[in-house]
Parts: structure tokens; sequence; C-alpha cells
């Protein structure tokens, strides 16, 4: 595992979280991880103040446009406990971002497998000096709007071409759609 950062690089950190997530400052923003309440501080100091902890914002009602999630430092264990209960802040078209370490290329899969046993599907992701962080939706969110998702801004699909860490992000989708396959082929033969 890599050393943690230092507190000037958690500040030059908020910049590639906000342009990855391209939110404003009127959307609404959770913050879950070991410094969250950090990050909520500097947050609100660059006027975003609809911007709350978890510790902070109590029970969890899908009334979050964005939840970044900083989870370096911490065991993909420890963020698949979290990502069980962080999404229920989301509204159903709310965006996750996940920020983790530098880790072994085989981090990113890993990363996107456990996002797509949560429901989400990746979109975009970032590579900065200390860790790599990615952007996901809920599969379930094209399938509310879809028409109307493909056409808005935050939710264009990206290009096969385009490449996060040297793997097309497409992979993980064809994996969504295979878990997709696989529960309705159970949910078929459990009918029968």
């Amino acid at each position: 595992m890599s050393p943690p950062c230092p507190m000037l690089v958690m500040d030059r950190i908020l910049d590639p979280m906000l342009t990855l997530a391209g939110c404003s400052k009127h959307h609404r923003i959770v913050l879950a991880g070991s410094k969250a309440a950090e990050l909520k501080l500097q947050l609100r100091r660059l006027g975003y103040d609809n911007a709350a902890a978890t510790v902070d914002c109590g029970s969890a009602a899908g009334q979050f446009d964005f939840a970044f999630v900083d989870w370096r430092g911490r065991s993909f264990k420890q963020l698949a406990v979290a990502l069980g209960w962080v999404p229920e802040f989301l509204s159903p078209r709310g965006v996750l971002l996940v920020w983790i370490d530098p880790q072994r290329p085989a981090a990113s899969q890993n990363l996107r497998l456990l996002l797509a046993r949560y429901g989400f599907t990746i979109e975009d992701g970032t590579v900065h000096e200390c860790g790599f962080a990615v952007t996901a939706r809920r599969c379930r969110a094209e399938a509310i709007g879809s028409a109307a998702l493909r056409s808005s801004a935050l939710a264009a699909p990206f290009s096969s071409s385009r490449k996060y860490r040297g793997v097309s992000i497409d992979p993980a989708r064809r994996a969504n759609e295979r878990v997709r396959r696989r529960r309705s082929a159970v949910r078929g033969s459990s009918a029968d």
C-alpha cells in the first residue's frame, strides 16, 4: 500500500474529483470515508454549500445528487461494505465517485466488478498521483429514462476507444449485461 497523501495533496484531489463528477455548486453532495469531514469543510470553502458528510446528514433517503467515496488507505473489503449503504443516499440518477489508492493494475478490474455487483456501471475515470477515481451510475437509471439520459450531458456515453488505465471501459458494461442476463435466466427458471 502506498503512503498516505499529505494534506496539500488532498487540496489538489478536490479539483479532479469535481471535474470528473461534473457537479456544480448547486448539487447536493454526500461524502464518505475517513477524510469526509475535512473534504466537506474544503468543499464548503469553495462554495459547495450543499456538501455533507455521511456522519452529518441523518438517514439515507436518496436525497443527494453525488456521492464522493474517498477510500484511500482502506481495503477493498471495507469498500464493499461501504458500497452496501452509501448508494442509499443517492437519488435514482445520482453519480457515485470512488477514489482509491494507486495499486496494481488488477485493482481497477476489481473495482469494476465490485461496482457491478452493487448495480453500478462505470462512466469515466481519472488517474492522479495519489490514486485513481471512477464515476459510476446505477444500471437501473438507464431503465428509468434511457432516452432522457442519452440526451443528457451528464450521462453522455463515452466512446469505445476511450481507455482507462489501458483497459477499455466497455468490458465492464458487457459484464453488467451478462449479470442481468443471468439474473433474468434465474428468475425465468424459478417461475417454471
